[in-house]
């Protein structure tokens, strides 16, 4: 995204430049190396794809240095950039939180597949998985969805989740929801069909690489990705991607790399559009964004929770195997 901003002549005629510095594992020590390199008044906007809890640090520190801090990480809570009921004042999220992702499978389970009875599977060790099942099922309720069997389980390797599968194909429901990136996804399908669930599956996460030759596991199965490998219009930035690098991006990296390279776009949209190049005047243009047109969704920040307001998902459907990209699709606009 530099490399195409600073070929068309920068900001204003001015190159951008990115600074990189990893973060230290420890938060403590990661937050103290933050503030002493924000010390230099030369960088006007920080980003990070930092999980939950530094991006809650970084946020703070983003309001004590006054320097707007762009989030691209896609598995933060509704409260990651708030400070009580309200946003930090110069930290954003160009993701879609849980919240919204939970809205988005309880949507298009009952309303997009116009089915009434919805099963849960999920992980209750796991927090991300954890909270998008406390926000499925409250969206299913308000889009008049049932509830016809609720169960969490392990999603260790070696768990057995025949009991579980059985119980969801008798409880008569037509689609059953995984909230989170299962990394045994597979096994899941697996257990699901041996166990007689033969209805929809809706999941979260399908990339191109994970269909086999061969297989039909996924069969029937619809997905709901932040950003999705196989819409035309990522392919597009990762082919520009593989002629200036002459490498490919791995489908599972991706999402992080377009919601960085709509990060970066975002964050030039906003050098260009303020007042001046004080955080203040940068802040205001990112919360006044509306209608940008990123490449993975339009972008429209939500003053309320400075993240994405009503931001469209993208849709995969595997009638088999593989998956296939239907369309970006949004919720409807009730809180």
């Amino acid at each position: 995204a530099v490399e195409q901003i600073n070929k068309q002549g920068g900001i204003r005629g001015y190159k951008l430049k990115i600074v990189g510095y990893d973060l230290s594992q420890s938060s403590p020590e990661a937050e103290e190396n933050v503030r002493k390199v924000m010390k230099d008044e030369n960088i006007l906007v920080m980003m990070t794809s930092a999980p939950q809890g530094k991006a809650r640090f970084m946020s703070k520190i983003a309001d004590d240095i006054s320097v707007p801090l762009v989030i691209t990480a896609s598995d933060l809570t509704s409260g990651a950039v708030m400070k009580g009921e309200k946003p930090y004042l110069y930290a954003f999220r160009i993701a879609n939180d849980t919240d919204a992702r939970a809205k988005m499978l309880a949507y298009f389970a009952v309303q997009g597949l116009s089915n009434q009875d919805i099963a849960f599977l999920y992980n209750a060790d796991d927090e991300t998985a954890r909270t998008l099942h406390e926000s499925a099922l409250r969206w299913t309720k308000i889009f008049s969805g049932r509830v016809t069997a609720d169960i969490s389980v392990p999603m260790k390797e070696d768990t057995d989740r025949r009991a579980a599968m059985e119980a969801i194909a008798k409880s008569g429901a037509e689609v059953l929801i995984i909230p989170g990136k299962q990394t045994n996804i597979r096994s899941l399908f697996r257990f699901a069909r041996e166990a007689g669930y033969k209805n929809t599956v809706l999941a979260e996460g399908y990339t191109e690489n994970m269909s086999s030759a061969g297989e039909v596991t996924f069969s029937g199965s619809w997905w709901i990705n932040e950003v999705s490998d196989l819409d035309p219009q990522i392919r597009s930035v990762m082919k520009d991607y593989r002629t200036l690098y002459n490498e490919n991006c791995p489908p599972s990296d991706v999402e992080s790399a377009i919601l960085a390279y709509d990060g970066v776009r975002w964050i030039a949209n906003a050098l260009y559009s303020a007042s001046g190049y004080r955080g203040e005047a940068i802040r205001h243009a990112l919360l006044s964004t509306r209608n940008f047109p990123a490449a993975h969704a339009t972008l429209t920040i939500d003053p309320r929770t400075h993240g994405p307001l009503n931001k469209a998902m993208a849709v995969v459907y595997s009638p088999n195997e593989k998956g296939i990209f239907q369309r970006r699709i949004r919720t409807k606009n009730i809180d």
